[in-house]
């Protein structure tokens, strides 16, 4: 019989306020990205495997690991 204790099962949001250091660059954030595109989360990985998509990332580092977009 498994028994499961809800007490041990937290949920815990990170909050982004203007002017935290981004977890990628260090520079104080002003504008945070959620909902990332699968390329780039992978391309941040890539340079940053122990980063998840819930510490976030600053719109300046995200638009550096976006892919570039033929025309």
């Amino acid at each position: 019989m498994k028994v499961t204790d809800d007490r041990c099962s937290a949920v815990v949001l990170k909050v982004l306020f203007l002017g935290t250091p981004c977890p990628l660059c260090s520079f104080a954030g002003h504008v945070w990205v959620g909902g990332m595109e699968e390329e780039i989360i992978e391309n941040i990985r890539d340079d940053f495997p122990r980063w998840s998509p819930e510490e976030g990332a600053c719109e300046r580092c995200i638009e550096a690991y976006r892919p570039p977009r033929l025309i």
